[in-house]
């Protein structure tokens, strides 16, 4: 076996590579070594500063790019969106007996509107056409879409709401056209028809608040206007049965009638609509006496 040689510390002292005794650095040597790594550094500080800088450029770049991405996206967006939107809404009002079920509406059924857009929506936003370049531009998408969601998500619902007060007013138009020509073959139920549409003004329109036209969102401000001149209609119809059948009667009603504001006021005619019906009775039932 090969010896490993052994050496006394007195003979390794001071010997450098190549054998031989290592000598320190001067002054000058270390100064110039020194002013070499202070180039160095600065040399490391100013590419790290500019490739800083590049960076900032790089990411100014991409959210300027963001910027005008997102308005043509969302510009496209928006009009896809409103097309469906609206032929849903044309398709819901072909029908809108449905919402007299008062359980009809938000998502208790597939079918309804507000399922319907909000399927549409999420079908739209989830197309891959809508590509994103960066992640700034993504995070605007983000950002406007649960904006847009939660608009959509509230038309609908309103326009469910206004569907409700449609159908009911629908309704209560048939009911009093169907009304009026029960009063007109039968001018005897004059006063409890009156009654009837008067109580159901009252249940819509409650007296003790003023500030607060309708009830409950069944019907509008404009279609109180109308279930009010309901009392007019059905008084009409009443005397015209009146004056076609028995004109004398007839005229003998409005002259008391023409005596009685009050009474006036309570069938909802107006003077002009007195006065044409009084005429009429007049001109039937004097033409009447003439021929016999």
């Amino acid at each position: 076996m090969p010896r490993i040689p052994t050496y006394q510390e007195s003979q390794i002292s001071g010997v450098g590579l190549g054998g031989r005794p290592m000598s320190g650095l001067d002054p000058k040597q270390m100064a110039s070594m020194g002013e070499a790594g202070a180039g160095i550094a600065r040399t490391g500080q100013a590419l790290t500063q500019l490739a800083l800088n590049f960076s900032d450029m790089e990411v100014q770049r991409q959210k300027d790019t963001a910027v005008i991405e997102h308005a043509t996206i969302t510009s496209d967006f928006s009009t896809e969106l409103t097309k469906r939107v609206s032929d849903l809404r044309e398709t819901d009002s072909a029908n809108t007996k449905k919402y007299l079920d008062p359980d009809y509406g938000g998502t208790s059924q597939p079918d309804t509107h507000f399922n319907q857009v909000d399927k549409a929506f999420n079908e739209i936003v989830n197309d891959p056409k809508w590509k994103h370049s960066n992640r700034y531009a993504q995070q605007m998408w983000n950002q406007y879409i649960g904006q847009v969601k939660g608009s959509v998500a509230r038309e609908a619902i309103q326009f469910e709401a206004n569907q409700r007060v449609e159908a009911r007013q629908i309704g209560l138009m048939e009911a009093r056209k169907s009304d009026i020509i029960a009063v007109g073959s039968d001018p005897t139920k004059l006063d409890a028809m009156i009654a009837k549409w008067e109580t159901l003004y009252n249940t819509l329109d409650d007296p003790k608040t003023k500030e607060i036209e309708g009830y409950r969102g069944v019907v509008d401000n404009k279609f109180l206007a109308r279930m009010r001149d309901a009392r007019g209609d059905f008084t009409i119809a009443a005397y015209e049965t009146m004056i076609t059948n028995s004109p004398g009667a007839a005229y003998k009603s409005l002259q008391q009638l023409q005596k009685n504001p009050a009474r006036m006021e309570q069938l909802g005619l107006d003077p002009n609509e007195f006065n044409k019906l009084f005429r009429a009775a007049k001109n039937t039932y004097e033409a009447g006496n003439v021929l016999q």
